[in-house]
């Protein structure tokens, strides 16, 4: 994993930015802050929800979106 992904990911999930998973297999996720949205590698994403940093929230069209713990 790359530490400054995670960083960025931690930060801008700090200031109110979701995450917010596109497709369930195989998975892929898009980080939104506002309008914008990037894409955010999956394995950034396990590793924020195995350090018990994000949990999911619900589910909007098939679509779970993670917050900050």
């Amino acid at each position: 994993m790359h530490p400054d992904l995670y960083a960025a990911a931690l930060q801008l999930l700090q200031e109110g930015a979701v995450i917010i998973e596109m497709t369930a297999a195989p998975s892929t996720y898009r980080i939104a802050l506002g309008h914008d949205s990037v894409p955010i590698p999956g394995h950034v994403v396990q590793q924020l929800v195995a350090h018990r940093k994000i949990h999911a929230v619900c589910q909007v069209s098939g679509k779970r979106r993670f917050v900050l713990r």
